[in-house]
């Protein structure tokens, strides 16, 4: 299963993002991610990845999941 980047949030602080991906299957998932050093990212270590039917659902689930996408 290959996922495409649709839309990368980044944090204020600059140190963490959440990507809303676009999977094979025609759906959408997100992944949050936190910066390694200086200038690369890293995955956050997560649960199994949810997939959902709409980009609009799964923006919605990482505003719900993620803490710092609530401010």
């Amino acid at each position: 299963m290959t996922a495409k980047v649709v839309v990368s949030l980044e944090a204020e602080t600059g140190d963490r993002c959440v990507d809303i991906l676009r999977m094979d299957e025609d759906c959408y998932a997100f992944r949050e991610c936190e910066r390694n050093g200086g200038t690369s990212w890293r995955k956050m270590p997560q649960r199994l990845p949810e997939v959902y039917p709409t980009y609009v659902q799964a923006l919605a689930a990482a505003r719900s999941t993620v803490d710092w996408l609530r401010t």
